[in-house]
C-alpha cells in the first residue's frame, strides 16, 4: 500500500462497509446480486429449452443462433463478474485506482490487523466493549415489570447486551482465544485472511480464462505459459465460483458488520409474465429479414469503401 493511500482505521472501516455492502454499483454485493439474478434468469432459459426438446426430441422448435447467442453471452458475461469479484490487481482498495473486489478488501484489512483490535473493533461498531452493566439493567427492568405484574416483558434495545456478547464470540473465533482470555488488544488470526485468499483462488482458473480469452486475444505461446487450453471451463465450474464469492463476502459481512444478504433477489411478482410468448409471429420473421439484409449491405460497405477511405485518412494525417 502505498504512503499516500493510508486512512484512518475508522475511515478505512467506512471503506470496507462501503466496498462490500454500498450502494455504489460496484459495490461487491450489487455486483454478487446481479450476478445471482442474471443466473436466475438463464436457468428458466434452460429449463424452457428443455421443456422444448422433452415435447419434440427429434425437432425442437428452437433457433439454434439465437440460443448460442444467449449461452455465450451469459457464459463470457458470468466469467467477467467473477473475474471482477476475484481481482488481484496492485492497485488494492484505496487510492485514485482503487478497485471493490473481495481480494482487494481482504488484503487491505489484513493490512490493518494489528490495528484492528477486540477494543477498536467494538469502537468501530459503536457497542459497548463490557456488557455487564447492560446485563445488570435488564434484570433490573424484568424485576420492575416483574413487580407491576406485566404479562409481557418489554426491554428497551439500549439494553440489549447480547449484541455485545455475539461481537465477542465472533472476535474470539477470529483470534482464536478462548472468553476467559479475552484482552483489548487481541488481533484477528492472519491465518484468517490467508485462509480466504486461498479460498477465492478457487476461482483462479475461471480469471486466467478470462484473461486469456475475454479481456484480452491471448496468442497460442501467451496460453501455453498457464495451459489456459487444456482447463475446460464449465457451467459448474462457474456455478461453483458464485458459491465461493457469496460465502466469502456474507463471511466478512457477518464478521464485520454483522449484517447478512440474501443472495438471490426477491421475487417480483412479474418475474414469470410472457415466458411463454414468442418472440415473433411466423408472419413477422420477413422483417428480421430486412434487418440481416440492411446490416449485411452496411458491413459490405467496410470491404467496398471502407479500406480506401482509411488509405486516404493515413495518406492525409501522416506526418
Amino acid at each position: 500500500m502505498d504512503n499516500r493511500d493510508i486512512v484512518p482505521l475508522e475511515k478505512a472501516w467506512t471503506l470496507w462497509s462501503d466496498c462490500l455492502r454500498g450502494d455504489d454499483e460496484n459495490s461487491i454485493f450489487r455486483q454478487i446480486s446481479v450476478m445471482i439474478w442474471d443466473t436466475a434468469i438463464f436457468r428458466f432459459i434452460l429449463e424452457s429449452r428443455q421443456i422444448q426438446i422433452e415435447k419434440n426430441p427429434d425437432n425442437p422448435p428452437l433457433n439454434i443462433s439465437f440460443h448460442s447467442f444467449l449461452d455465450r453471452n451469459y457464459f463470457q458475461g458470468q466469467a467477467v463478474s467473477i473475474r471482477r469479484l476475484a481481482d488481484k490487481s496492485k492497485y488494492g482498495l484505496m487510492g485514485k485506482k482503487g478497485i471493490c473486489s473481495l481480494y482487494s478488501l481482504i488484503n487491505d484489512i489484513s493490512k490493518r490487523r494489528t490495528e484492528l483490535t477486540r477494543e477498536s473493533f467494538f469502537e468501530l461498531r459503536r457497542i459497548p466493549y463490557d456488557y455487564t452493566k447492560l446485563q445488570q439493567g435488564e434484570k433490573e427492568i424484568i424485576e420492575q415489570q416483574l413487580r407491576e405484574n406485566r404479562s409481557a416483558f418489554r426491554i428497551p434495545p439500549e439494553f440489549d447486551w447480547e449484541i455485545s456478547a455475539d461481537a465477542h464470540n465472533t472476535f474470539d473465533r477470529l483470534c482464536g482465544v478462548q472468553a476467559q482470555n479475552r484482552k483489548h488488544q487481541d488481533i484477528i488470526a492472519e491465518k484468517v485472511f490467508s485462509s480466504l485468499k486461498d479460498k477465492l483462488d478457487m476461482c483462479r482458473g475461471i480469471t486466467s480464462y478470462v484473461d486469456k480469452y475475454v479481456a484480452h486475444s491471448a496468442t497460442p505461446e501467451s496460453r501455453a505459459v498457464v495451459n489456459i487450453d487444456s482447463a475446460k471451463i464449465t457451467l459448474g465450474h462457474i456455478w461453483a465460483a458464485h458459491q465461493t464469492i457469496y460465502e466469502i463476502a456474507e463471511y466478512l459481512s457477518g464478521v464485520l458488520f454483522a449484517e447478512g444478504h440474501g443472495a438471490l433477489a426477491w421475487k417480483s411478482p412479474y418475474l414469470f409474465d410472457n415466458w411463454e410468448a414468442p418472440l415473433l409471429e411466423s408472419e413477422d420473421i420477413n422483417r428480421l429479414e430486412m434487418v440481416y439484409k440492411e446490416y449485411g449491405e452496411e458491413t459490405t460497405k467496410w470491404q467496398l469503401e471502407g479500406v480506401n477511405n482509411l488509405w486516404k485518412w493515413i495518406e492525409t494525417h501522416a506526418s
